[in-house]
């Protein structure tokens, strides 16, 4: 299955559903940083779960989604666009297979969100991150900081990082909802998902399949299908805009990159790319001050 980013919702029952597949670009981004083991494993899964929110995005707006915890992992930060176009990185790189995802995600933590365009902030918020599952998490941030019943399911393995997430809007009966979160974490939902095609009917027919597990009487042409999404790993990072971070550098810590390393060389914490600057480089952005 290639990557991709299904939606569709149901009218009849105020549920918005969103299903993505993100194999492809939850391995690019994680080689870009050389993340190993389950370092890797817990940020494949993050990419997936974060991907499902670019469809609540307007066009120019975009969330950074921090999650924090008190385990090795420390944080993740995933920036999402609403093209599906991700970005992100993690504080551990690489924790080793035999360790506890407990230990590696921890006790309590936070989750905050950020939405934002391409001129200002719009909103944020944070609630507290204790249910030792980034996907509960990120569940948990909806229902409670947007009043959004949610349920979200992510599951991993090496040809395939899928989720799905399940909305209720205002009008669903909410005691369905736990029905629909304990179906999406059950292994035969799983295995019809990875087996699950794209076009659209066949997403549509997994969904029903889905909805009718959990008790619910609905008839497939009350499913809507919406725009398909292709996920793409993306940076904004360039030569300019890194020059001008080192701008911001006072000129006697410039005059000491010339001295030392003859210029500096810095890395995107998002992609990993590096870009070099020479000692004319930095010295022009001396003398520029100067004028």
């Amino acid at each position: 299955m290639k990557d991709i980013l299904l939606r569709a919702s149901v009218d009849n029952l105020n549920l918005r559903c969103f299903f993505v597949n993100a194999h492809t670009v939850s391995n690019e981004i994680c080689k870009a940083h050389e993340m190993k083991g389950l370092a890797k494993e817990l940020m494949r899964r993050t990419i997936a779960i974060s991907l499902l929110t670019s469809p609540l995005l307007s066009e120019d707006e975009r969330y950074t989604i921090r999650f924090q915890y008190n385990g090795l992992m420390k944080m993740m930060v995933l920036d999402v666009a609403s093209n599906a176009q991700i970005r992100g990185f993690a504080s551990a790189l690489e924790v080793g297979n035999n360790i506890p995802m407990a230990d590696i995600i921890g006790t309590s933590g936070k989750i905050g969100l950020v939405k934002s365009n391409s001129k200002r902030q719009l909103n944020s918020g944070m609630t507290l991150a204790d249910c030792g599952d980034p996907a509960l998490d990120l569940a948990t941030f909806f229902n409670i900081s947007d009043q959004l019943p949610t349920a979200i399911s992510v599951f991993e393995n090496k040809t395939h990082c899928c989720a799905w997430m399940i909305q209720a809007m205002p009008g669903h009966n909410p005691m369905s909802l736990d029905d629909l979160q304990n179906q999406l974490v059950q292994p035969d939902f799983e295995r019809e998902s990875l087996s699950m095609l794209t076009p659209q009917k066949d997403f549509n027919t997994q969904l029903l399949t889905l909805l009718k597990k959990s008790g619910l009487d609905i008839s497939e042409s009350k499913v809507k299908h919406h725009e398909t999404l292709i996920p793409r790993a993306f940076c904004t990072c360039t030569h300019e805009k890194t020059l001008g971070i080192l701008n911001s550098v006072p000129s006697e810590e410039l005059e000491f990159m010339i001295s030392k390393d003859d210029g500096a060389e810095i890395s995107c914490q998002f992609c990993s790319k590096n870009f070099i600057f020479n000692a004319l480089d930095l010295r022009k952005l001396i003398n520029a001050r100067k004028t």
